[in-house]
């Protein structure tokens, strides 16, 4: 089981320049609760709970182009290419309010189960579901029930390699 992280065990660096790669903005899924900042060794993009709440870790990078994306994830797997391919890095930005959807865009989307997935989400026929397509022809959209999605998170930057 992992360790729960709290505000007790949260470790900070005097050493930022070295340990930039390590310090992690944690976004918890309810949009009302506030994010933090840990320094650990996890990957970018796993769900953790803090204090009981679930969110996930992005890594944070100084670059003036960053906008008002929360942090950067990693792109795991090729069911998004070649628009994302495996290894590039997107931006992401956690959206408030899970009701608003604009169809067509990309997301990464948390289901109940801290399960996330980067895709387009386009409307179903039932209303209460959203179906999640792919760019690679090799996966077949999948249908989650609205109640079913915990977060989403904007796709806002491509950054194809991160120092």
């Amino acid at each position: 089981m992992e360790k729960e992280l709290t505000k007790q065990n949260d470790v900070h660096c005097d050493d930022s320049h070295n340990a930039q790669r390590f310090i992690m903005v944690w976004i918890p899924f309810a949009a009302h609760l506030k994010a933090g900042v840990f320094y650990l060794e996890k990957y970018p993009g796993s769900v953790h709970v803090v204090d009981g709440q679930p969110g996930v870790l992005l890594r944070t990078v100084r670059f003036k182009h960053t906008g008002l994306i929360h942090g950067y994830v990693p792109v795991l797997d090729d069911r998004n290419s070649p628009v994302y391919r495996k290894g590039d890095w997107i931006g992401v930005k956690r959206l408030p309010h899970l009701h608003l959807i604009n169809y067509g865009c990309e997301y990464l989307a948390f289901n109940q189960d801290n399960k996330g997935v980067l895709c387009k989400l386009m409307p179903h026929k039932a209303e209460e579901k959203v179906l999640l397509q792919f760019e690679n022809g090799w996966y077949r959209p999948q249908v989650w029930k609205r109640a079913q999605i915990q977060a989403l998170f904007a796709v806002e930057l491509l950054v194809p390699a991160l120092p």
